[in-house]
């Protein structure tokens, strides 16, 4: 493995738990929010004129994401590109009409060969039937 690679792996990794961090901050703003207005329905049923419990939100979560995202965007542009990998190529010559100039050769191509074999049975059954009358006229 050449270092770019494994910079690259590194990079790729510290997205992936970037993205952990990021979505684990906003389940604990859901979740805070939740457990906030669970706590007020609870104090106006039953008549406390309590403070409702505050819950906090793990900002922390959030901005260790964006440093990880960022570092790992950053570690990552230094990968070099894949080769391509032909997945699209016919839509490309179809977009191009280097397609249908394809087909038309293909098609071509296949009516000459088609061609060949419906003149070899041909021949085949006009020698068959060359061999049967000798054989008739004996």
């Amino acid at each position: 493995m050449d270092d770019e690679d494994i910079v690259a792996r590194v990079g790729t990794f510290f997205i992936l738990i970037a993205s952990v961090l990021i979505i684990m901050f906003v389940t604990s703003d859901i979740a805070a929010s939740e457990m906030q207005r669970i706590a007020e329905l609870n104090i106006l049923m039953k008549g406390m004129h309590k403070e409702p419990i505050r819950h906090t939100i793990e900002f922390d979560l959030f901005f260790i994401g964006v440093l990880l995202g960022g570092l790992g965007i950053f570690m990552r542009r230094t990968a070099p590109s894949p080769a391509p990998s032909g997945r699209f190529e016919t839509w490309k010559k179809m977009r191009s009409g280097e397609y249908k100039d394809e087909q038309a050769q293909k098609r071509a191509q296949r009516q000459e060969e088609n061609a060949a074999k419906r003149q070899a049975r041909q021949e085949e059954r006009e020698a068959k039937r060359a061999a049967k009358k000798n054989k008739d006229n004996q």
